[in-house]
């Protein structure tokens, strides 16, 4: 009953086998929530295979009596999958996205390809190894999609914090004005509207804020500076948004360089640039420099 089971689920490798008695409810109901070993699943096919085969027959022509099943013949092909790789080290958050459906599906892909009959696992692994570990293939794989999940969700981050530092300031504004408005005197339609309009973009500061703080958490970076940045103090890097504060997509992050910008130099050309800001006296005498 298990080696049936089994089979018409898909599920050929007696290694694979062994590890749904452990983790499968269907297999553990079917075996009295026993494992058996996979070497014991692998020689009670061997010598009852005969049998089995016959066994497996009387049962396809009683689904097709029974209008379960149309007995024929199934063709399965395949096809090569051409690797998602970055020339520049470098992704849209566009890319990113699809990115992270394309190597789900070569995972998926690969994780059904790694289904092999037991005898190649016997010579590849030993007989009695388990033979578990990930193929390397699928463990790059894997490595890759984690660091593209990591480097999107740092740049939604980003660009969030940016969003909320924008909302936050023109909140100041509308409330200085607000104040102004009272402090002179004005109408009071006036006020009443400065007010209003102060209540509005307080009210959009707040939920970018909020945003921010759970994309922060979410990438699990530190949480950014949400405040406006003082008079004289040297800008931030500025990734392209939306409004509503997530990338847009055409906006990119190095991931050689999660700090360079994507500049276009003097002779037209687009390069992953580093800042750094250099100091000089009042004799144009350089000083020193930092990157940024």
């Amino acid at each position: 009953m298990l080696l049936l089971y089994a089979y018409c689920v898909g599920t050929v490798s007696s290694r694979k086998i062994e590890r749904a008695c452990y983790e499968d409810l269907a297999f553990r109901v079917l075996t009295g929530n026993q494992q058996p070993d996979h070497s014991r699943i692998s020689e009670f096919r061997r010598r009852n295979l005969d049998a089995l085969k016959g066994l497996f027959v009387q049962i396809l022509r009683l689904c097709q009596k029974a209008g379960m099943v149309s007995l024929g013949h199934v063709a399965l092909d395949g096809t090569k999958v051409k690797a998602n790789a970055s020339k520049h080290k470098a992704m849209s958050h566009e890319r990113m996205l699809r990115a992270e459906k394309e190597l789900e599906k070569e995972i998926n892909a690969l994780m059904r390809r790694a289904e092999i009959l037991d005898a190649q696992e016997d010579q590849r692994y030993g007989k009695g190894k388990r033979g578990s570990e990930l193929p390397d293939e699928l463990r790059r794989r894997q490595d890759r999609l984690a660091k593209i999940r990591q480097a999107r969700k740092e740049m939604e981050a980003e660009t969030a914090a940016a969003a909320a530092r924008q909302r936050q300031q023109e909140a100041q504004e509308a409330r200085a004005k607000a104040r102004a408005a009272q402090e002179v005197d004005a109408p009071a339609a006036e006020q009443i509207e400065l007010n209003k309009k102060a209540e509005a973009a307080e009210a959009k500061a707040k939920a970018a804020r909020d945003k921010a703080i759970t994309a922060a958490e979410d990438a699990g970076i530190e949480l950014p500076d949400l405040e406006p940045l003082a008079k004289g103090a040297m800008p931030r890097r500025g990734l392209a948004r939306k409004a509503d504060g997530t990338p847009t997509n055409k906006t990119q992050r190095n991931f050689t360089d999660p700090d360079s910008h994507l500049m276009q130099t003097e002779v037209g050309a687009f390069y992953w640039i580093a800042l750094a800001p250099e100091i000089v006296n009042s004799g144009q005498e350089e000083l020193g420099s930092a990157s940024v």
